[in-house]
């Protein structure tokens, strides 16, 4: 009920079973710098594109453990976020011997954040959601670095790290009970994922 977890009522742990991912993202930019001579050691560029994203997910959480106790066969809690925003990011490679150094950052300002809550065992909470929050004044950012190596022409694989934070900024939160509706306030939510990752290209 309070910032910084306080005011805390309870507290549990569950396990995410189900989850569901889809996100889209559409650019346009120009390249702004280009240097040395193409397939040599030392020539590289650098890009700035504007875009849009959409971004999707769900998860299914079953069992409790903490403050109450349930079996992880029953369904306890479905959450769904939704995330719109503007794009504008860089980009710039530089070629080495042999490979290819990467960098990337996307700045998404001025976002639109959704979530959405079915609390399966809470009798006195409605169903259709249990709770909803929103925020239009959302931040989210991407930063990777990587290797590209040219396998074949156009053909290449890659390797790097990527790190992607989302904050909602506040917002404005709903509880749906039964017997009315509360209005309250987001003082924070917030999303990280970071690790490294691999992948395939061919560019025509």
């Amino acid at each position: 009920l309070l910032n910084n977890r306080r005011g805390r009522f309870s507290h549990t742990r569950s396990v995410v079973d189900g989850d569901h991912l889809f996100y889209s993202t559409v650019d346009i930019g120009a390249r702004l710098l280009v240097w040395g001579e193409t397939g040599k050691a030392g020539a590289g560029f650098i890009d700035a594109f504007l875009g849009y994203q959409y971004w999707r997910e769900e998860y299914e959480a079953f069992g409790l453990k903490g403050s109450a106790v349930r079996p992880n066969s029953v369904k306890v809690i479905t959450h769904e976020y939704v995330w719109k925003s503007p794009r504008l990011g860089a980009r710039a490679e530089v070629e080495l011997t042999g490979l290819t150094l990467r960098v990337k950052g996307v700045l998404l300002p001025m976002a639109s954040w959704r979530w959405e809550d079915v609390h399966h065992l809470r009798t006195d909470l409605r169903q259709d959601p249990s709770v909803s929050a929103k925020s239009d004044d959302a931040f989210w950012f991407d930063l990777d670095a990587g290797w590209k190596y040219t396998v074949w022409r156009g053909l290449s694989v890659e390797a790097g790290y990527r790190y992607w934070r989302m904050d909602s900024n506040g917002g404005d939160v709903k509880f749906r009970a039964v017997t009315g509706t509360s209005n309250l306030k987001v003082h924070d939510a917030t999303s990280e994922r970071y690790g490294p990752y691999l992948g395939l290209q061919y560019r025509f």
